[in-house]
């Protein structure tokens, strides 16, 4: 006869096998070096008023060399992430700006499964076969980062005298021009995008150049899109977009039969492999990680006017983004490393 607590642990592995026999089958699994990330930025910083109980969230040193007045990122012009569509506010001369970024623990008041449920839900991700590696993965705080996003000109220097923002978090509800929001959706009301490393099913090749190497790495991304496709085909309705060679539109059916809203989902037709990766290091090592893929997904609501039809012109077109003006955009990334 099995003892209770043996049989649970018995289910438990038994789950867990099913789950990474699930996404080792589409060709992807979690990147568990890198985990999933949460972009955070508000501004002015911090946007909550006075009176309103707050705490600080620790800075998550990635590398021994990592100091704490400094950001992680620091190679982000803000003109080429805006270029990217990421729908984060411009600056006259953007060029002239970087969106720097500093990685944080996920906030202890807060639930990381509540914030990327809402990501999940935003980009239809339950849908997939394996969503529920995912699901069980954000379950544990530990497995979520927050990366806060600060704007800055080029070449700002962060010192202990003058530091890369702290990372302050209402604790108790904030009165907004809206009426009133909880402190778990004032911080998820702030991510305008969310990353997601995955590594690859496939074996490494043997005796792999470099070049092979990045490349075989960047398999999970393109296992993942694969699966994104066919599910956002199977489940939503595409429609006619402006840049067909570069994406694929969907519309996502609205869930308030009475909001006059369209709501889309852009995808990448193809994801970038990068074959300039070492261009593209990595905060956690920067000499040996490097980023070798990547994938790019849009969400957007636009409130409909009356007596417009936004079926008539190509989503994303110029006559289009006259008529319709976006609002609640969120960009996901879907991300591969190479290391050596």
């Amino acid at each position: 006869m099995f003892k209770p607590l043996a049989f649970s642990v018995l289910v438990l592995i038994a789950c867990s096998a099913s789950l990474l026999a699930r996404t080792a089958e589409s060709g992807w699994l979690i990147d568990n070096g890198l985990k999933l990330h949460l972009a955070y930025f508000v501004e002015p910083d911090p946007s909550i008023p006075s009176g309103v109980p707050t705490a600080s969230t620790p800075w998550t040193a990635l590398t021994p060399e990592s100091k704490e007045p400094e950001p992680d990122i620091s190679n982000i012009s803000l003109a080429g992430i805006l270029g990217l569509g990421f729908p984060l506010p411009s600056r006259n001369q953007a060029e002239g700006f970087t969106f720097f970024l500093k990685f944080f623990s996920y906030p202890a008041h807060l639930s990381a499964s509540t914030s990327f449920g809402k990501i999940f839900k935003t980009f239809q991700l339950p849908k997939l076969p394996t969503f529920a590696a995912l699901r069980e993965y954000v379950r544990k705080p530990g497995n979520v980062l927050v990366k806060k996003g600060f704007i800055a000109p080029l070449g700002t220097a962060f010192t202990a005298k003058a530091p890369f923002p702290a990372f302050v978090l209402p604790t108790k509800a904030v009165k907004i021009s809206a009426g009133e929001t909880s402190a778990q959706d004032f911080f998820d009301s702030h991510v305008p995008f969310s990353s997601i490393y995955v590594t690859p099913t496939i074996p490494e090749p043997l005796d792999a150049t470099a070049n092979d190497k990045a490349k075989w790495s960047a398999a999970g991304v393109l296992a993942f899109h694969k699966e994104l496709v066919s599910s956002f085909e199977k489940n939503l309705t595409e429609l006619k977009g402006a840049q067909p060679e570069k994406f694929r539109y969907f519309q996502v059916p609205n869930q308030n039969p009475k909001a006059s809203r369209l709501t889309i989902l852009k995808i990448q037709t193809s994801p970038f492999v990068f074959g300039n990766f070492r261009d593209l290091p990595m905060p956690h090592d920067p000499k040996k990680i490097f980023l070798s893929g990547l994938l790019l997904v849009y969400y957007a609501e636009y409130p409909l006017s009356v007596g417009k039809n936004p079926a008539d012109v190509s989503i994303s077109s110029p006559e289009f983004n006259k008529e319709f003006k976006a609002e609640n955009e969120s960009v996901l990334e879907v991300g591969s490393v190479v290391r050596f």
